[in-house]
C-alpha cells in the first residue's frame, strides 16, 4: 500500500514547561554516558590496550542492543524502558569502579553500552511523542547543538575531577547518581502529553516489519555511518593529537584549537536544520555540505606547509558543512510512522556504531603499518597521520554516492502506511 503523506501534520502535545523539562532530563542522561566514557578512557590508559581500544566493548554493546532497546521503547514507552537502562549503567559504573582486570573493565564498558543504546533513541521518541511532528527538525537542532557543544565540556569536567579524586571513587559516585537519576527519571518523565492515538489500523508488528525491510532506511543509515562515524572519530579521537604533531603544539593549545570545529559544527547545525525547515528541503543542503567538506578535507591533510591559522579555519568551515547531513534525522523520521520513531532512529545508530568499530581499526591499522615500533598517541608522526586520516575524505565520497539515491520529502511527514 503506497504511503500517504500530508503538508500540515496534526499536533500531539501543547508545548508546555512539562515538555521541555522531559527533553532536558533526556540530555542529562546523554551527558551521563558521556561522563562514564571519559572515565573509560582514564582506567584504559593503564589497564588496556589503550589507542582507540578502550570503546570497542561500548560500540559492541550498541550494535548489539540498539535494535531491540528501540523497539521496547516505541512498544512500551521511555518512561519505564529508559528508566531501567539507566538503572543498568549505574549498576555497571559501580562494577567499573571496583574493576582492576582487563576482563572486569571490559565487561563493566559493555553494560555502560547496553544501557547507553537507550541514549540517541530515547531523546528523539521522546520528541516526537511531545511535540508535533513539524516541530521534530527544530528539536532535532537544538539536541544536536546541545550534544556537540557538551561532550568537550563533559570531558574537561571529568579531567577537573581527576585532578581533585581518584579515578574509582568518581565512577563510584557516577553509579550512585544513576541509580538515583533512574528513579527521578521514572518520577518525572511522561510517555507524552496526552495518549498518543496511532494511525487507523496501525499494526506495531507490521509497521516495524515494513520499516526493517523499507532499502531507503537503510541508504539513510548507512549514508549516517559514512558521515558521521569517521568524521566524529576523527575529531574525537585523532585530531588534538594532529595538530599536536603537525604544529608542535602543548597538549592543551592542541585542545582548545579543537574546539573551535566543534562548536563551528553545533552552530551549522542549527543554521541549517533552521534554513531546511523553512524552506523544506533537505537534500540539496546535504549535497552541498558534503562537496564543500570533501574538496576541504583532502587540501587539510595533503596541503604541505598549511599555516595552522589557514588550517584551523577550513576545519571549522569543513564542520559547518558536514554539519547539513544532521538533516538525515529528519528524512528517515519524516519518511516512517512516527509511533515507530526509536526503530528507525535506531537503525542509524546501529550503522554508526558498526562504522565506528571498523573505521577506527582501519585508522589505526594504518597508524601501525607506517610506523615501526608499537604506536602510542605521544609517538605518533604526522606523516603517520596523513596516511591514515585518508579515510575521513573517501569515506564522504562514499556517502555523496549513497545520497544520490536518497529521495527527498520536501517537509512532508509520513502519517498512514
Amino acid at each position: 500500500m503506497n504511503s500517504r503523506r500530508k503538508s500540515r501534520p496534526e499536533k500531539l502535545s501543547s508545548l508546555t514547561w512539562t515538555a521541555y523539562l522531559v527533553w532536558a532530563l533526556s540530555l542529562i542522561f546523554i551527558f551521563y554516558v558521556y561522563l562514564i566514557q571519559s572515565s573509560v578512557f582514564a582506567v584504559a590508559s593503564s589497564e588496556m590496550i589503550g589507542m582507540g581500544r578502550e570503546l570497542i566493548p561500548f560500540n559492541l554493546a550498541i550494535v548489539l542492543f540498539q535494535l531491540p532497546v528501540a523497539l521496547l521503547l516505541d512498544k512500551i514507552g521511555p518512561r519505564r524502558v529508559t528508566s531501567i537502562f539507566i538503572f543498568v549503567i549505574g549498576l555497571a559504573s559501580l562494577l567499573l569502579s571496583q574493576s582492576r582486570s582487563v576482563a572486569a573493565i571490559w565487561w563493566s564498558v559493555f553494560l555502560v553500552g547496553a544501557g547507553g543504546a537507550a541514549t540517541i533513541v530515547n531523546i528523539f521518541k521522546l520528541v516526537s511523542n511531545w511535540f508535533s511532528p513539524k516541530r521534530f527538525t527544530i528539536m532535532l537542532a537544538w539536541t544536536f547543538f546541545a550534544l556537540v557543544v557538551g561532550v568537550p565540556i563533559c570531558q574537561i569536567v571529568f579531567h577537573e575531577l581527576l585532578n581533585l579524586f581518584e579515578w574509582p571513587e568518581i565512577t563510584f559516585t557516577y553509579g550512585l547518581f544513576g541509580i538515583l537519576f533512574a528513579i527521578l527519571f521514572f518520577a518525572l518523565v511522561r510517555d507524552s502529553h496526552a495518549p498518543l492515538r496511532p494511525p487507523k489500523k496501525f499494526n506495531f508488528k507490521r509497521s516495524v516489519k515494513k520499516a526493517l525491510s523499507r532499502k531507503e532506511n537503510y541508504l539513510l543509515a548507512l549514508f549516517c555511518g559514512l558521515v558521521f562515524t569517521q568524521w566524529f572519530a576523527f575529531y574525537g579521537i585523532w585530531h588534538t593529537q594532529f595538530y599536536q604533531d603537525m604544529y608542535l603544539l602543548k597538549a592543551s593549545d592542541a585542545r582548545l584549537l579543537n574546539f573551535a570545529p566543534i562548536c563551528s559544527f553545533a552552530i551549522g547545525v542549527v543554521f541549517f536544520l533552521y534554513v531546511a525547515f523553512y524552506l523544506k528541503k533537505r537534500k540539496v543542503f546535504m549535497m552541498s555540505g558534503l562537496i564543500v567538506a570533501i574538496i576541504l578535507s583532502l587540501c587539510t591533510f595533503y596541503i604541505k606547509e598549511m599555516s595552522l591559522g589557514v588550517h584551523v579555519v577550513l576545519d571549522c568551515i569543513i564542520a559547518f558543512s558536514i554539519s547539513t547531513s544532521t538533516l538525515v534525522y529528519t528524512l528517515i523520521y519524516e519518511k516512517n510512522l512516527p509511533t515507530i520513531a526509536a526503530t528507525v532512529i535506531g537503525m542509524l545508530q546501529i550503522f554508526l556504531a558498526f562504522f565506528k568499530l571498523i573505521g577506527e581499526r582501519l585508522i589505526l591499522f594504518i597508524i601501525e603499518m607506517t610506523t615501526r615500533h608499537k604506536p602510542s598517541f605521544t609517538s605518533i608522526s604526522g606523516e603517520s597521520f596523513q596516511s591514515a586520516l585518508i579515510v575521513v575524505p573517501f569515506s564522504l565520497i562514499a556517502a555523496f554516492i549513497v545520497l544520490i539515491f536518497i529521495k527527498e520529502t520536501y517537509g512532508k511527514q509520513v502519517y498512514e502506511e
